[in-house]
């Protein structure tokens, strides 16, 4: 069984044990249920061979629970997506012949992005309940935000980012 799957049924079982105890006072042993639960993780972790912390398999560009540094000496992936995770992306190096964009969805997550110095960008962001940082502007707690550089022109090859920021912070810095 895949571990999103046990994750899946487990919170499920675990929401249905707590509501039949709550609201029908049905004597379900809460505490043991989530015990043996966690054991059955544990065994099919070694059965298995997992090495991982956290029973989640991702792609590159999901980071779960995770404090990730991502270079831009190579290829960039189109989009992040960033969930209880620290994460540092120095695009200071980046090189682009022909204008590219960047998505980034965090929830719960607080990052960093280090803008190349000699690029123009263009960055839009909406926050809920999140703290963003662009150069010369903070954007309160719920709204939209928009920054483009001093040399921007959508005629010229740029950096377009796209954020989505739930519950966590990004800022957005230039190196000087």
């Amino acid at each position: 069984m895949d571990n999103l799957y046990f994750w899946g049924i487990f919170l499920m079982i675990t929401g249905v044990a707590l509501m039949a105890r709550m609201i029908f006072k049905f004597p379900i042993p809460v505490a043991r249920i989530l015990a043996a639960a966690f054991f059955l993780l544990l065994g099919s972790k070694i059965i298995t061979g997992s090495s991982s912390v956290w029973p989640l398999s991702s792609a590159e560009n999901e980071i779960f629970f995770k404090t990730v540094e991502i270079g831009a000496s190579g290829e960039l992936a189109p989009g992040y997506q960033i969930v209880f995770s620290r994460t540092r992306f120095d695009l200071e190096k980046m090189e682009m012949p022909e204008s590219a964009g960047l998505s980034i969805n965090s929830i719960f997550s607080g990052s960093t992005v280090y803008l190349p110095s000699d690029l123009p960008v263009n960055i839009r962001v909406k926050g809920i309940f999140a703290k963003t940082r662009m150069p010369g502007y903070v954007l309160p707690v719920f709204g939209k935000g928009h920054y483009s550089s001093a040399d921007f022109n959508p005629d010229l090859p740029y950096l377009d980012i796209s954020v989505n920021v739930v519950f966590g912070n990004i800022t957005f810095m230039r190196k000087i």
